[in-house]
C-alpha cells in the first residue's frame, strides 16, 4: 500500500509512535510504506505496544533502532538494536530529527497523557520536546472513544495544534460494533503527506496554541492584477453565469497565487461545529491571507464546500453509501483557507483530519447535507459541490435490525434524494460561482457537458472511475474541467496531479470566473 504525493520527491524524517492497541500490527505496514517511498522512519513504542508487536519487526522494516523504555535499570535511556539495548539519551535527539510525529495507533491512555502534558515515558517525553507537526490516529473500543473524557482530551490536543485522523466504524476486536477502528492506512498516509506539504507554512499561532510550535513565516503571495469584487446580494433564479471568456492574465495571476499555497495541517484556531441544519451562518471574513497575514487570492471571499459520501440508513445497523474518501473536498477546503478565504466545509462521514481554520459541519444523510448547504448558500461567494451524495435513499427505514431468518431475498423501496447542485443552480445570485463534480464510467465528456447545462453550474470537474490514478480513495486525480463561457462549454483536460494540486487549479479558475463576471 503506497500513497502518491508530491512530498515523495524528497526524503523526510517520520517519527512513528506505536501504543498499546490491538491495531499496533497495522503500524508495521505504515512503516514499510514510508520506507518504500524513500523516507527515513524511526519508531517509538510504549511498553504495552511491545506486547502486541515485537520491536524487531519495526527494526527490520526501518533499518533503525527502536525506542522503547525511557530508562533501563541503570537510569539511562534505552534503545533496541541488533546487539541488544543501546544506552544513551534519545528523546531530544528524536524530537529534533523528526519532520512529522505520527502516533498510530493512539490509545486512549496516550491521548490522555498528551493532553495533560505528561512526559512519563519515552514517547510522551519525545512528543513534549517536538516542534514538528503531530498527527494522531486513535484506535480503541467505541465506548472508550465516545467517553466525554476522551473527547475532551482530543479537543485539548486539537487546541494545542495537533491533528487527528478519525477512526472508522465497524466490528471491533472486542466484538462491539461502532466507531473506534484504526483509520484506513491510506487515510493516515494522506494526512502525513498533508502535514509534510505544510511544513513551510505557519502551523501554530504562538499566541493561541502555546509556545514552541510556531512555524516559519509564509512568503507573501502575489495578488492578481485585478481585484476580486464583492458578490452581489440580490437573489436570482438565474440558472447559469453570464460570465464572458476568462482573461488569461487573471488565470496567470491566479495560478501564481495558488502555487504559493501550502497546506496548514494544524490550526491557529479551531472551529468545529456539530451540524445544526438550520443554523446557516457562514464564518466571518478573514482580515488577510493565512493566519491573518499576507492577502491571498481569495481574501474577502466566503467559500462553501461539500465533501465525502452520505449514508442512507436501511436499519439501525446497515446503510447505503459509496466509496468516497472525502480527500478532494478536504484538499479544496485546505487550499481555499490557505488562499485567504473564510471556508465552511459540509462533510459526510470520513476518516480525515479536519482542515485547519475551517468551519466544519458534519452530516450523515443527503437530506442533512441539503439542509446544511441551503441554509448557508446565499452567503457564499464560491460554492464547490465535491461530495458524492447518494442519489437514492430507503423510503422507510426499519426501526430494528432486519433479520435474515430464512429470507432468500429482500426488496427495498428507494426514493430520490434532494438534488443539491440543481437547487444551487436555481437559487444562485449574481456574482456567485458554482462548481460541481461528475464521476462517470463511460461517455465522460458528454455526460459532464449535459450536467453543466442542466444543473446551472459554471464549472464541472469530471473524472472517470476507469482512469488509472483517478477516482475514489486515491491521492491523485485525472480530470477534465468544463467551464461555461459565452454559453458554450470550454474543455480543459488536465494531467494526473495530486488532489492538493488540483484543488489549487480549481479554485484559481473559480476566482477568475468571479473576477470576469
Amino acid at each position: 500500500m503506497t500513497s502518491a504525493s508530491s512530498t515523495h520527491s524528497r526524503e523526510r524524517h517520520i517519527l512513528l509512535g506505536v501504543t498499546g492497541s490491538i491495531a499496533a500490527f497495522k503500524a508495521a505496514q505504515l512503516a514499510s510504506d514510508w520506507v518504500k517511498q524513500g523516507h527515513q522512519v524511526r519508531v517509538l513504542m510504549t511498553a504495552a505496544a511491545a506486547q502486541f508487536v515485537s520491536p524487531l519487526t519495526f527494526q527490520s522494516l526501518t533499518h533503525q533502532s527502536v525506542r522503547i523504555a525511557m530508562f533501563d535499570d541503570s537510569g539511562a535511556s534505552q534503545t533496541a538494536t541488533d546487539d541488544g539495548m543501546h544506552v544513551g539519551i534519545t528523546h531530544i535527539d528524536d524530537a529534533k530529527w523528526a519532520d512529522v510525529f505520527v502516533i498510530a495507533p493512539a490509545s486512549a491512555d496516550v491521548i490522555a497523557r498528551i493532553a495533560a502534558g505528561m512526559a512519563n515515558d519515552h514517547l510522551t517525553a519525545t512528543l513534549l520536546a517536538a516542534t514538528c507537526p503531530v498527527v494522531l490516529a486513535p484506535a480503541m473500543n467505541t465506548r472508550m472513544y465516545d467517553n466525554p473524557v476522551t473527547q475532551r482530551n482530543m479537543t485539548t490536543c486539537r487546541q494545542l495544534g495537533m491533528s487527528f485522523v478519525e477512526p472508522s466504524s465497524g466490528l471491533l476486536a472486542c466484538e462491539d460494533v461502532g466507531k473506534g477502528r484504526l483509520a484506513e492506512l491510506s487515510d493516515i498516509e494522506w494526512a502525513v503527506d498533508e502535514a509534510l506539504e505544510g511544513m513551510s507554512a505557519p502551523r501554530f499561532d504562538a499566541d493561541v496554541a502555546g509556545p514552541g510550535r510556531s512555524g516559519a513565516a509564509r512568503a507573501e503571495a502575489p495578488r492578481p492584477t485585478s481585484d476580486v469584487e464583492s458578490a452581489g446580494a440580490t437573489p436570482s433564479d438565474a440558472g447559469s453565469s453570464d460570465a464572458g471568456p476568462i482573461d488569461a492574465a487573471v488565470i496567470d495571476a491566479a495560478m501564481a497565487d495558488a502555487e504559493h499555497s501550502t497546506t496548514l495541517v494544524v490550526p491557529d484556531s479551531v472551529t468545529s461545529d456539530v451540524v445544526v441544519p438550520d443554523a446557516g451562518a457562514m464564518p466571518p471574513l478573514r482580515a488577510g491571507g493565512p493566519a491573518g497575514g499576507a492577502e491571498g487570492l481569495l481574501s474577502g471571499v466566503r467559500v462553501l464546500i461539500t465533501a465525502g459520501p452520505t449514508r442512507e440508513p436501511i436499519d439501525p445497523v446497515r446503510f447505503l453509501s459509496n466509496h468516497s474518501s472525502g480527500r478532494m473536498g478536504y484538499a479544496l477546503a485546505s487550499a481555499a483557507h490557505d488562499l485567504g478565504a473564510a471556508v465552511t466545509l459540509v462533510s459526510g462521514p470520513v476518516s480525515l483530519p479536519e482542515p485547519a481554520g475551517v468551519t466544519m459541519v458534519q452530516v450523515q444523510t443527503a437530506a442533512e447535507m441539503f439542509d446544511a448547504v441551503t441554509a448557508r448558500f446565499e452567503q457564499a461567494d464560491l460554492v464547490v459541490m465535491a461530495a458524492a451524495v447518494a442519489d437514492f435513499a430507503v423510503a422507510a427505514q426499519a426501526d430494528q435490525k432486519i433479520k435474515k431468518r430464512g429470507r432468500r431475498a429482500l426488496t427495498l423501496q428507494l426514493e430520490a434524494t434532494p438534488d443539491i447542485l440543481a437547487w444551487c443552480g436555481e437559487h444562485r445570485h449574481p456574482g456567485q460561482v458554482l462548481c460541481g463534480f461528475a464521476m462517470e464510467t463511460t461517455e465522460l465528456v458528454a455526460y459532464a457537458t449535459e450536467k453543466l447545462a442542466r444543473k446551472g453550474a459554471d464549472m464541472i470537474v469530471a473524472n472517470s472511475l476507469t482512469t488509472p490514478g483517478a477516482g475514489f480513495g486515491t491521492d491523485t486525480n485525472v480530470v477534465t474541467i468544463l467551464t461555461a463561457t459565452d454559453g458554450e462549454p470550454h474543455r480543459d483536460d488536465l494531467p494526473m496531479m495530486t488532489k492538493r494540486e488540483l484543488a489549487g487549479q480549481i479554485l484559481a479558475r473559480m476566482a477568475a470566473l468571479r473576477v470576469s463576471a
